[in-house]
């Protein structure tokens, strides 16, 4: 992992894509597709173009995985659906490396791709779990937040969830402007425990690997619970193509008519209802995906 920082600027990031096209790299994969990535690649072309005009031979392959734009305008805008259902994020971005022989096996991602966590990071959700008195692989994470408001369950839903739980361990995973979250905890303190802003974020990965649940909306640490095939609930609203994979994961979801209208829960629900997707999903309902379907 090669991080950019933001503050370096345009004339940075050209200046470290040079770098990089230096490299002996055999394979460049462009999974992002958006406006930093295809500045990159085009300086990796341009450094190619560079190596033949003075005799040095500089190949590689080259991939860009499809955003298929016009089938999101016709999902998005007109709501036709030109996808396949659902939408799984995981399989769209591994499909196009099926051209360099790559395969991969649709009901067990694990055996193709696997998430790592490192020592301390896995030392680091120890330590917290002793603090707190509880035990691997006996409490809940939930993740109420979200990038993007309109995709968030209601504050009133989690509450409900654990007020519905009274027996069940909860672990609360954030960042630290998620200060609404201190609404969830106050429903019972001595079970629910708020560690958002407490944990950087692969130190979250790894709480999410000593969970026997993980109940969130479309977020990233949904996906890296899929990722570890750690039992997850999805809570589906606004968005296309936050489905998991895992045949651990359960995905609940509402089929409006005005569903699925963004890509990451940006815009305006276009609902009578404000967020009637997530609305429908009653706690009551979860409640009996967690624990029913977790004793079969």
């Amino acid at each position: 992992v090669i991080s950019f920082p933001r503050q370096l600027g345009l004339n940075g990031l050209i200046s470290l894509a040079w770098k990089l096209s230096g490299d002996d790299y055999t394979h460049v994969y462009d999974a992002h597709n958006n406006l930093r990535s295809h500045i990159i690649t085009a300086v990796f072309f341009i450094r190619k173009i560079v190596s033949i005009l003075f005799g040095r031979r500089q190949r590689f392959l080259f991939l860009r995985r499809p955003k298929n734009r016009i089938k999101r305008f016709f999902l998005f805008t007109l709501h036709i659906n030109k996808f396949a259902k659902p939408f799984v994020a995981s399989f769209s971005f591994l499909e196009p490396l099926t051209k360099w022989g790559i395969g991969y096996d649709k009901r067990n991602l694990l055996g193709s791709s696997r998430f790592m966590i490192s020592n301390e990071a896995r030392e680091k959700a120890i330590s917290v779990m002793n603090e707190l008195s509880i035990d691997p692989f006996t409490f809940i994470s939930i993740v109420p937040s979200a990038a993007w408001k309109m995709k968030r369950w209601p504050v009133a839903y989690w509450r409900t969830l654990v007020k519905n739980s009274p027996n069940q361990k909860f672990v609360i995973l954030g960042g630290p402007k998620d200060r609404f979250c201190r609404e969830i905890s106050a429903v019972a303190p001595d079970r629910v425990f708020n560690l958002c802003g407490e944990l950087s974020l692969i130190e979250s990965c790894a709480m999410i690997q000593f969970s026997s649940t993980v109940i969130s909306g479309d977020t990233g640490l949904l996906h890296v619970a899929d990722q570890m095939q750690i039992r997850s609930i999805a809570l589906i609203g606004p968005t296309a193509f936050g489905y998991p994979a895992s045949p651990r994961s359960i995905a609940l979801h509402r089929n409006l008519s005005c569903q699925p209208c963004s890509k990451d829960g940006r815009g305006q629900c276009h609902n009578k209802i404000y967020q009637k997707c997530l609305i429908d999903l009653k706690p009551e309902f979860v409640t009996h995906k967690t624990f029913e379907d977790a004793a079969q």
